[in-house]
């Protein structure tokens, strides 16, 4: 059986198919960033109205964060608020009526560093100490941070504490 071809299978065969099977860009997948995929994201409602200022994860995987007049520990159920009590609030400098904790760092041992107001503090078997009563004014530049060799190094503007 002869194939005959004619003018027109002739023009669609030399001209057009190859337009159509040739790709215009080759394929090149785009990876995705997953922390901005929106399935990540949750609003975690027993947070809610903490006034969190500064967070710190424990070697538990629980959450304690730094709060308007207090600090709260988060196990990812339940959320324990440790309000400052006045006594602790008589040892420390703070120049608000509600001081802030604007920095916070549990330590290996499951104690906690916190800067409250302008003093640093450690919280012990539920029992507060004023490590350096005042370290001048902190609000949000401040920062707690532990060096390999296992110093404490606190930043605050203007002065630059190691513990």
């Amino acid at each position: 059986m002869k194939v005959r071809l004619t003018l027109f299978s002739l023009l669609f065969f030399s001209l057009l198919l190859p337009g159509w099977c040739a790709a215009v860009q080759p394929y090149m997948p785009v990876m995705s960033d997953p922390l901005l995929e929106p399935w990540r994201w949750r609003h975690e409602e027993a947070l809610e109205g903490l006034g969190v200022l500064c967070m710190d994860e424990a070697a538990d995987g629980s959450l304690w964060f730094g709060n308007t007049g207090s600090i709260a520990h988060y196990d990812g159920v339940t959320v324990t608020k440790i309000p400052f009590d006045e006594v602790l609030l008589s040892k420390i400098t703070h120049h608000r009526e509600i001081p802030w904790a604007t920095a916070l760092m549990v330590l290996p041992n499951g104690n906690l560093l916190v800067l409250i107001g302008e003093s640093l503090v450690l919280r012990s078997d539920d029992q507060w100490t004023v490590l350096i009563r005042d370290v001048g004014q902190s609000v949000f530049s401040a920062d707690l941070k532990q060096a390999e060799e296992g110093t404490f190094w606190l930043i605050v503007p203007g002065a630059f504490w190691r513990i």
